[in-house]
């Protein structure tokens, strides 16, 4: 009889046991799913809304870094593609500006912070003018040829760019490769804004841009003896 009761004993102890460590591990599961987490996301790419017309961004970072908080599942399937973060540049001119962060959470989750929550940019206006072509050739045709006719169109162009690059325009030229030619040649080329010493000037816009270029080779005529 002792030995019965005891072994019922040990079973019940068992069961109690059981049953504690059963309910710790929901009330621990259900603390997990109710507790809201925080989470980070890396290199979310910045943009820049309601920027003026004749205006453009000249230095800004390219990302920031977003902690958003929420129940785990609200993070399910989340990537940082589905992210934005912005900067609002309504009302802003040129000049070097300090500018928060801005960005709207996915639903059921909250913007805890950007990292950083502000950002320096630089604004800078756009210049433009209409500039004459010149043309610059190099090579040499093929022997016995020689170039008789040469026109392109347009003969004028228009370049615009940041003022700080634009102030760098010496002239924009069309850079033709005459080696080897003979008879027609036809081309659409592209030009090219260069500075005093002839460098390109990069980051400058023109139009068109491609010129057509036409030109007519006749063969030399050999003096006789």
């Amino acid at each position: 009889m002792e030995k019965f009761m005891r072994s019922n004993l040990f079973a019940w102890i068992l069961a109690l046991f059981l049953a504690l460590a059963m309910w710790l591990f929901v009330m621990a599961d259900n603390i997990t799913r109710t507790t809201p987490a925080r989470k980070q996301y890396r290199e979310i790419p910045l943009t820049v809304e309601n920027l003026a017309d004749g205006l453009m961004i000249m230095e800004m970072p390219a990302t920031v870094s977003v902690t958003l908080e929420g129940l785990s599942e609200d993070f399910d399937g989340l990537s940082g593609a589905e992210l934005e973060a912005y900067i609002d540049a309504a009302g802003t001119g040129p000049g070097a500006h300090l500018m928060r962060v801005r960005g709207t959470p996915p639903h059921g989750l909250r913007l805890v912070y950007f990292s950083p929550e502000q950002v320096s940019i630089t604004i800078e206006q756009i210049d433009s003018a209409v500039f004459q072509l010149f043309v610059e050739f190099f090579g040499q045709p093929a022997e016995g040829w020689t170039r008789r006719t040469f026109s392109m169109d347009p003969m004028q162009i228009r370049a615009e760019a940041p003022r700080s690059v634009f102030e760098q325009i010496h002239r924009v030229v069309l850079r033709v490769d005459q080696n080897g030619m003979r008879d027609q040649y036809r081309q659409d080329l592209t030009p090219m804004a260069v500075d005093r010493q002839g460098a390109e000037v990069a980051g400058v816009t023109l139009i068109p841009e491609r010129i057509a270029v036409s030109i007519t080779l006749v063969q030399v005529e050999e003096d006789a003896p």
